[in-house]
């Protein structure tokens, strides 16, 4: 089993000029929503998208 089957909630950190890029893997998406305020408080400028991965 891989890390992605059991982490399957990502937190990706948006960048525009560049591709965004896989900042965490979180196994439940209240880890993932905390952890993005936490990040908020220490970079107010940047922006971040937390979504489901579906596992096949």
């Amino acid at each position: 089993m891989s890390h992605r089957c059991l982490y399957p909630w990502v937190m990706v950190r948006l960048l525009p000029p560049m591709p965004p890029v896989v900042f965490a893997r979180f196994d439940n998406p209240a880890d993932a929503k905390g952890y993005v305020q936490v990040l908020k408080l220490l970079m107010p400028g940047a922006k971040f998208l937390i979504f489901l991965v579906r596992v096949a």
